[in-house]
């Protein structure tokens, strides 16, 4: 959408226009500009991706355990919820994991995201739906192109391994 089409959006429609919806999640689009470009972790060369963003509901997930109605319901719910409630991007946090699964290798960088943690409070109260808030995290690396892995939820995250990064990756994200 085009800056002069953006000026005709009210406030609200503006606050939904940030977050995108794709293969079933909810997600903010995050700009990175400073990463190395290739990073070498456990025997792995990986690169950076193209695109970056943080992954806020796994709307595929709850379709599977609560029907293919929940969508809608969640989505509106959604847009209803950032509409009234600062739903952003605070601050990445200085640690970074390794997520394997089958052929496929990721770092992510773990990071906070304004009351994303009410808004599953909200949706598990008025959608009857149980689920945590997942781990809020943006792959920065991956083994094959823009492959990323989903790391949903609790036990998504505990099969992951903390490492360490290069100082270069942690300038690039504003850690020092």
């Amino acid at each position: 959408m085009n800056e002069t089409m953006n000026m005709g959006l009210s406030p609200e429609e503006k606050k939904r226009e940030k977050y995108k919806f794709d293969d079933d999640y909810i997600y903010l689009p995050l700009t990175i500009e400073n990463l190395p470009p290739k990073l070498n972790v456990s025997g792995y060369e990986l690169s950076a991706k193209e695109e970056f963003h943080c992954s806020l509901v796994c709307i595929r997930d709850l379709k599977e355990k609560y029907g293919d109605d929940v969508k809608e319901k969640i989505l509106n719910l959604f847009y209803d919820f950032v509409s009234k409630n600062d739903t952003t991007f605070i601050k990445y946090r200085n640690e970074f994991r390794l997520v394997q699964r089958w052929e496929r290798v990721s770092v992510i960088v773990m990071c906070d995201i304004s009351n994303i943690d009410k808004f599953f409070k909200l949706m598990n109260q008025e959608l009857g739906i149980e689920s945590d808030t997942q781990p809020t995290h943006v792959t920065i690396y991956t083994l094959q192109p823009n492959m990323g892995i989903g790391v949903n939820t609790f036990l998504g995250f505990q099969a992951t391994k903390e490492i360490e990064v290069l100082n270069e990756v942690r300038v690039g994200l504003n850690l020092g």
